[in-house]
């Protein structure tokens, strides 16, 4: 059984779901993550995300939030 985890995560999924997934946007992290959960949805479905043009849209999705990380990490003072 995979232990818990206490920092954030982040979850990019699919606007696209088959119709009997469950409509859960942590994509069953929440059994798991006690620290926040950060849900994206980005165009396409499971394999779609991955193929242009939505891989275009979810590379600028993640490339912003990995931005926003690196503003919040440099104001951080220890």
């Amino acid at each position: 059984r995979p232990e818990l985890y206490f920092g954030p995560v982040h979850v990019f999924h699919a606007s696209q779901q088959p119709l009997n997934i469950v409509d859960d946007h942590t994509l069953g992290w929440g059994k798991y993550a006690r620290g926040p959960i950060h849900s994206e949805e980005v165009p396409g479905d499971h394999e779609s995300i991955f193929q242009l043009p939505h891989v275009i849209v979810l590379a600028q999705t993640l490339q912003k939030r990995l931005d926003e990380i690196a503003h919040e990490s440099a104001n951080i003072v220890l």
